[in-house]
Order: C-alpha cells, then structure tokens, then sequence
C-alpha cells in the first residue's frame, strides 16, 4: 500500500494527569497511604490536509490511496482513581512483617467518535488512461458512510487486597496476599456488557543464598 502525499493522515496525541497523595502515620509501625488521581488520554487522526469534506480514494489495483485521507477519528479517555492502603510493621512475630490491607476504586470512561471524510470514500479499480501518474483509476464503488460512530463505554473496579511481607529470618522473604476484584462495563445506552468478580491468590518466595543482595532464587505462583 502506497500513500499519495495529499491524503498523508495525521494523528495528534494528548495526555494530562493529575493527582494527589497522602502519609499520615498513626503510630511508630502504622502509617496510611492515600492517593487520588485523574487522567486524560485523547487521540485524533485526520488528513494531513486538514480538508474532511472531499472523499479519499483507495486503487485497489494499485493499492494506492490518493486525493484525501478517508478517516476522522477523535478517542478519548478519561480515568477517576482512588487508592486507601494501611499498612503495618511488626518485627516480632516469629519473624518481621510487613502487612497491607488496601482499597483501589477506578472508574474509566472511552469516547469514539469515527467518521470517513466526505461522508465516504471512492475504491478504483485498474488505471485512468488520461492520467495514468496520479493514482486515481477508474470509479468501481463508492462506501457511504450513513451514521458516524459515537459510542461512549463506562467501566468501574473496585480492588480489595491484603499482603504480607514475612521474613523468618534475614536470607527469607515471603510474600502471601490475596486480590478481591469486581469488574462492570457498560455501553452508551447504560447496558451492562462485562460483569466480573475474582479472587487471587498469590505468594512468592525469595531466597537470598549468600545474604549480600546480589543473587536471588525466587519462585511464586500468581493468579
């Protein structure tokens, strides 16, 4: 596939985050960890030309694209996150600890909007024989586009998790935990689509055979 200079396609990529977090410590081994944060995500392809009322033209031939980019495309995405950990050192336990129990909301909202410019685009076949050079063979079909699409999904997580960092002693490190994570999706009309709840378990082990931090055996199981 070869593109003519005058239907080159752009894209222009934005992103803004913000966010704001907490420590407070409760006592001499407990401390609470808040964080929230927003972000924006937004895609846009076009012409080069910037021009989104003449149709582009694809040879099918030639696999050429010529006179205008065909597509308009504008995606954005908006995320709201909210993060609650406490957290919570005991040294003697049978060992240190380091225990976490935490909270995660996150809800995500995407907005498509694609459109054709020209409300569609011609496909050619073969070659014009008055001006072979340009590209532009001769009229086959053209594909109208009736409705652009705009869709709007709408996504929530709620994240519930406790971990522990065990050492039994200094070479050992232990990490159990467990993942509660209820998942929903829902299209512009308010439909649910995706309705998900798990539980994962999870632990990883780290032996450190020589007690310098340099080598490390490890092994977990993660699901």
């Amino acid at each position: 596939v070869y593109v003519y200079p005058d239907a080159q396609r752009k894209h222009n990529h934005t992103d803004l985050t913000a966010a704001l977090s907490s420590q407070t410590r409760l006592s001499k081994h407990t401390w609470w960890e808040n964080r929230l944060s927003y972000s924006h995500n937004r895609l846009r392809a076009g012409p080069m030309s910037g021009d989104i009322n003449t149709s582009g033209r694809y040879n099918q031939a030639l696999g050429l694209h010529t006179i205008n980019d065909y597509l308009r495309l504008d995606e954005q995405r908006f995320r709201w996150q909210m993060r609650s950990v406490l957290s919570a050192h005991v040294p003697r336990l049978l060992g240190e600890h380091q225990f976490k129990i935490g909270f995660e909301w996150t809800v995500t909202a995407q907005r498509v909007f694609s459109s054709m410019t020209g409300g569609g685009r011609y496909v050619d076949r073969d070659v014009d024989p008055v001006n072979p050079d340009s590209g532009v063979g001769l009229p086959y079909r053209f594909q109208q586009l009736v409705n652009p699409n705009d869709t709007i999904a709408v996504a929530d997580q709620e994240v519930l998790f406790l971990q522990d960092v065990y050492k039994p002693f200094d070479r050992l490190t232990i990490r159990p935990g467990v993942r509660l994570v209820s998942s929903r999706v829902r299209n512009h009309q308010g439909q649910m689509l995706v309705i998900s709840n798990t539980i994962s378990p999870r632990i990883g082990i780290s032996w450190d055979p020589w007690g310098d931090g340099k080598s490390r055996i490890q092994a977990g199981y993660y699901q």
